[in-house]
């Protein structure tokens, strides 16, 4: 998908003259596997656009050029497979026949006393008010 993206768009989102492409050697992200690498590690760990640029060993601007134009490819790739998250789901109750209920949930952290002593004591953990 993106070898087609490439062959008929420029980064900079220009159409090509000839819908002949071949990457160049000296590409900022070279290969398909650099390219998703850059896009998954931006989209997880949601880093600022110099930061990642340092990550990878390209400027600023160049990460904000292949930003705008990986998002669109993921996105695409996303959905002709069918695994495309959903957007503004609502939680309905499920029908009565169902016994469960499945729900995806954010581990927070418990802050814990560095003594070990301290820590295998039930009534410091209730103290704190998480029981």
């Amino acid at each position: 998908m993106i070898k087609e993206k490439l062959a008929r768009v420029t980064l900079k989102g220009q159409f090509r003259l000839f819908q002949s492409f071949e990457e160049s050697s000296n590409c900022s992200l070279r290969g398909s596997k650099a390219k998703l690498d850059f896009i998954l590690m931006f989209l997880k760990e949601n880093p600022s656009q110099s930061y990642h640029g340092f990550l990878f060993g390209i400027s600023q601007s160049k990460v904000s050029e292949w930003i705008s134009y990986l998002l669109p490819v993921l996105e695409q790739a996303l959905i002709n497979i069918g695994v495309m998250p959903k957007t503004g789901y609502e939680y309905k109750d499920p029908p009565h026949n169902d016994d469960y209920l499945i729900v995806d949930v954010t581990e927070r952290e418990i802050p814990r006393d560095i003594e070990y002593g301290n820590q295998k004591e039930a009534p410091y953990i209730k103290n704190l008010g998480y029981y």
